[in-house]
């Protein structure tokens, strides 16, 4: 006589997600980007069965700023991949500019610009979502968004000043 509804499991598995998320974020930044990305992909089996496209795309942004040091190729089509899910507001923003910094990494310049062109009109657009009322480590401030758009510039050739610019923003 007890069930689980439907409105009861997606919520759950929302959290099972979220709490796998947060996981692998601890678990990479004390050295295990292998079981980071084990739990990255937990993650993203319940966002899935969900449908819930803002998770799957900040989930596919942290899977990209893992891959970014030893596998930039990675990270920049995990970063695009991400971007088919989510496409307005902050985290967006966060997205094109993984996207850029791993393109900058790689020397296409070109693309590394547009993308922080792209984030800053991604940031523009209206977009509320579960994950931007958490906060924290789903959010994404205006200043982190100055630092990433500065760290992508840094990897460019003769950018120096602009890196500067968006560094001291």
């Amino acid at each position: 006589d007890r069930r689980l509804w439907p409105r009861d499991q997606t919520e759950l598995y929302f959290l099972l997600a979220v709490l796998n998320c947060l996981m692998a974020v601890s678990a990479n930044d004390l050295g295990y980007p292998r079981s980071a990305e084990e739990l990255i992909r937990a993650g993203w089996a319940y966002a899935t069965v969900i449908g819930h496209r803002p998770l799957m795309a900040h989930l596919r942004l942290e899977l990209a700023g893992i891959a970014y040091w030893d596998r930039p190729r990675q990270s920049r089509d995990l970063a695009q991949s991400g971007l088919r899910y989510l496409t307005d507001g902050p985290n967006a923003a966060y997205l094109h500019l993984e996207h850029g910094r791993a393109a900058a990494r790689l020397g296409d310049a070109e693309t590394a610009r547009r993308a922080i062109t792209l984030a800053n009109e991604a940031r523009e657009r209206e977009h509320s979502d579960e994950l931007l009322e958490i906060g924290g480590e789903f959010g994404f401030s205006r200043a982190t968004q100055h630092y990433m758009a500065g760290s992508a510039v840094i990897e460019i050739p003769q950018a120096e000043t602009v890196a500067i610019d968006e560094l001291e923003r």
